[in-house]
């Protein structure tokens, strides 16, 4: 399995490479970063074969170590939250997800990058376009509200991303809008697909796929998987003759780690009540259709499983496929909000674990070595996270274990109202890290050394299934800052390096302390406003000491929560 180098990405890590978390304008810096990354590569590849040429990463090559493959093109979802009111009165309300590289993804594809920026913006535009029309059919419904009802018509807009796949030849995901226009029946669903070259950035198309795209219909309606039918009993092929020949441009497509998966949104071929269709057509079992331009993934995998249609597992690598799923069990058999259990199941077999939540989000996991997990992280109350991990083996599940207090890495940044102070809800936003490698993934835990923050570490994949460190700290992506209430002293520590230099430092009272890091035992590293940091040693759960100093007498500014 390829391993990152601790030490390459804690260097990566302090320097800002890989971590976005300073603000969603860190994008204007990644286009002068790209250019200059996009020449250095030019030169690198000048002096290697075209076989070998890889993508370099800038962060490796400055600690002098570099990975025999490049970074993958890994990507944070930017969530962004949309709302109307009207004295003080809801009308409308949406979010939307979008695509962005993580910095350090930024510097090694920087032509991927150009394209995605533009895509990006080209998202912002759209949902702008499609929430006035939600907000346009609300006002029109509650013009025609009738008297005597308290019911205030709201209407709703959700846009969701779902990663797809995400490797150094193909990134791709598929994009769900979901809109409510009050007094409608039900909500109306439809999808989009992106797939790109991450080497050129150029999207990629069917005819780059499919050696003959125009006869893929009987393929496609042969390999069509319903939710709640058997695929006999479903007739398609009238309604599918639009899709092809000249029709291709409106289907929606994405290339995964084993083929090309194609989905038919509620009701374009089939009754509203059947829901979402998909067909999935793979390498393995249909070689003569495709160009043989791209192919499996070559390395293991991480595939987020979609809450609206069950996934077609291809879990031997052999073609052969196996429905599978996770889902929440409602507590109450009428409870859409609360569930009480993990229900994971392969085919015709189940595994039920039994615990609390509100909310859940999965991920199949593929290493290298052809071993399959699932990784569960649920919510509950209080934003208490639990991370859960499912080994399948064959059609056996069983549980691997769990880390309580543990999520996918996820970052805030509220923007202020410049007249009031308030949270400007419309432009703040959140940036979340996805998991798309076996080998080098973030995730997000809960700490409580010198106040409650969240603090993201790098993992792999282990033996066991379990997340296995491979970095030595946690970055603490919160903004902390505590204020010394009496001199103290504390060790100097390299900025740059992390490393202790055995020099002490004294801090008058009144010194403002950034948190920076922390081992997540009994050291936290701040920086200071001179650019310089310094470790503290932490002691106890509470009341703490730092430094043998008691926390609440050595600080003020310390925040602790649930």
């Amino acid at each position: 399995m390829k391993k990152r180098i601790a030490a390459v990405l804690i260097t990566a890590m302090i320097s800002g490479a890989l971590w976005g978390c300073s603000s969603g304008s860190a994008q204007q810096g990644q286009e002068a970063q790209a250019e200059t990354a996009q020449e250095e590569a030019a030169q690198a590849d000048a002096a290697q074969t075209q076989e070998d040429t890889a993508q370099a990463d800038p962060a490796q090559e400055a600690a002098g170590e570099v990975t025999d493959e490049g970074v993958r093109p890994s990507i944070m979802l930017i969530q962004r939250s949309l709302m109307d009111t009207e004295d003080l009165v809801l009308v409308a309300s949406g979010n939307y997800e979008k695509v962005q590289l993580t910095e350090e993804a930024c510097i090694a594809y920087p032509s991927l990058n150009k394209f995605l920026t533009a895509e990006s913006d080209a998202f912002d535009q759209r949902y702008e376009e499609y929430f006035e029309e939600v907000e346009d059919a609300s006002e029109i419904a509650r013009e025609q509200r009738r008297e005597d009802t308290e019911v205030v018509p709201v209407g709703s807009l959700e846009g969701k991303i779902e990663p797809v796949r995400c490797d150094e030849e193909v990134l791709s995901f598929f994009e769900s809008v979901y809109t409510f226009y009050p007094d409608a029946a039900h909500g109306f669903t439809f999808y989009n697909g992106y797939n790109y070259d991450t080497a050129s950035g150029n999207p990629i198309t069917l005819e780059d796929v499919f050696k003959d795209p125009s006869a893929l219909q009987p393929v496609v309606e042969e390999n069509l998987r319903l939710q709640s039918l058997e695929q006999e009993e479903l007739e398609v092929g009238e309604e599918l003759k639009s899709y092809f020949g000249e029709g291709q441009g409106s289907l929606v497509w994405a290339i995964d780690e084993q083929g090309v998966t194609f989905l038919f949104a509620p009701s374009a071929i089939a009754p509203y009540a059947l829901g979402t269709l998909e067909a999935k057509i793979s390498f393995a079992q249909y070689p003569d259709l495709f160009t043989g331009k791209y192919g499996p993934s070559k390395d293991g995998y991480i595939r987020k499983l979609s809450d609206y249609v069950p996934f077609a597992a291809d879990l031997d690598g052999d073609g052969s496929r196996e429905m599978l799923s996770v889902n929440g069990v409602s507590a109450e058999e009428d409870d859409l909000f609360e569930f009480s259990a993990i229900k994971v199941q392969v085919g015709d077999t189940e595994y039920t674990k039994e615990m609390s939540f509100f909310n859940l989000e999965s991920y199949l996991i593929h290493t290298e070595d052809g071993k399959n997990y699932i990784y569960a992280v649920t919510t509950s109350e209080s934003d208490y996270h639990v991370l859960s991990v499912f080994e399948i083996d064959g059609k056996e599940i069983s549980e691997a274990g769990t880390m309580e207090e543990t999520a996918i890495a996820s970052v805030f940044h509220p923007v202020l109202d410049e007249d009031d102070g308030e949270h400007d809800w419309d432009e703040s936003f959140s940036e979340k890290y996805q998991i798309v490698d076996p080998a080098s993934f973030a995730l997000d835990t809960t700490m409580k050394l010198m106040s409650t923050y969240g603090a993201c570490r790098y993992y792999e994949v282990g033996s066991d299934g379990m997340p296995s460190p491979i970095t030595d700290y946690y970055q603490i992506i919160a903004e902390v800052t505590l204020t010394s209430r009496v001199p103290l002293t504390a060790e100097a520590v390299d900025p740059e390096t992390g490393k202790e230099t055995g020099e002490q430092k004294e801090l008058p009272a009144g010194t403002k302390c950034r948190l920076w890091r922390t081992n997540g035992e009994d050291t936290v590293d701040v920086m200071l406003e001179d650019g310089s940091a310094v470790r503290f040693n932490v002691e106890g759960t509470w009341p703490q000491t730092v430094n043998g100093v008691d926390l609440e007498e050595a600080f003020e500014g310390t925040v602790f929560g649930p």
